[in-house]
């Protein structure tokens, strides 16, 4: 009888850590809800009220100088017979700094059009920089939609990627990120249907690929205003939204000015029943 006893203990004890192991190996998809743990956000939950300051740099010529890789730079468009060595030595750097920074071969061939981030020094942000500080509550922004990030901000095979994709059904309900005015809303080549909205501080978004907007230019629109749906409208292989924040017309980071998580969105999506509707 203590045998038997044995053995079902035994057996218990090798069916649960079964259980276990199956359970660790489930993937979980990158969501807006785990964005913090794929991206390397940060993982405290961020105060509404906390106050965040930002720092960017203007140069003499008008280049907003921010953060991207650890560096300090601005980004090039490439323009006809330049390569990595007249890039390099036009703006002081070494080859292998900007081959580091851009994640490309020190011997890597250049397309025209193409973009490449030009880091620049203390001494250049020191003499021929001001600096401009930007400070916002964190709670400013929300998400403009719930789904799957599939694209990050910066280079994107060699392209600049100006804001972050996030994947969704058609028709699903697109939000303002924040309280604005419509400056555009129709189409344009590449963005297909597209609302660009102007913000406080020297804020813009923009919400690119739209299947239909719902709002036209010169309109107010409130935070968390439904104001257009998701498609795939310009140059898009899916059903997804093509979202930005700029300031003072240079495109930055979104993922370091949203929050960790959807919580406003979520609210946003229980009261209307949002999620899925087709227009």
């Amino acid at each position: 009888m203590m045998r038997l006893k044995n053995l079902l203990l035994v057996m218990l004890l090798i069916l649960s850590s079964c259980a276990v192991k199956n359970i660790s190996r489930i993937n979980v998809p990158h969501t807006i809800l785990n964005l913090k743990d794929n991206f390397n956000l940060i993982s405290t939950e961020r105060n509404r009220n906390f106050l965040i300051q930002e720092i960017l740099y203007r140069d003499r010529y008008g280049r907003i100088i921010q953060r991207y890789n650890s560096h300090y730079g601005y980004w090039y468009r490439i323009r006809r017979g330049d390569c990595l060595f007249r890039i390099a030595r036009r703006n002081n750097i070494s080859i292998r700094l900007l081959a580091r920074v851009n994640k490309i071969s020190s011997r890597a061939r250049l397309r025209w059009r193409d973009y490449l981030f030009i880091p620049v020094g203390r001494k250049y942000i020191k003499r021929y920089t001001k600096k401009i500080e930007i400070k916002f509550n964190a709670g400013r922004f929300i998400w403009p939609l719930w789904g799957r990030i599939t694209s990050k901000f910066g280079l994107r095979h060699r392209k600049f990627h100006k804001g972050v994709d996030i994947a969704a059904p058609l028709g699903t309900k697109i939000v303002a990120a924040d309280n604005g005015k419509v400056i555009f809303s129709g189409r344009r080549r590449r963005y297909g249907y597209v609302i660009i909205i102007n913000h406080n501080d020297n804020f813009q978004t923009r919400y690119a690929h739209l299947s239909k907007p719902l709002v036209s230019s010169g309109e107010y629109v409130k935070k968390g205003q439904v104001i257009g749906f998701v498609g795939k409208t310009g140059r898009a292989t899916g059903y997804h939204l093509h979202f930005e924040i700029r300031i003072m017309g240079a495109p930055v980071d979104p993922l370091l000015y949203l929050p960790n998580t959807p919580n406003e969105l979520v609210k946003i999506y229980s009261e209307e029943g949002c999620r899925g509707l087709r227009p």
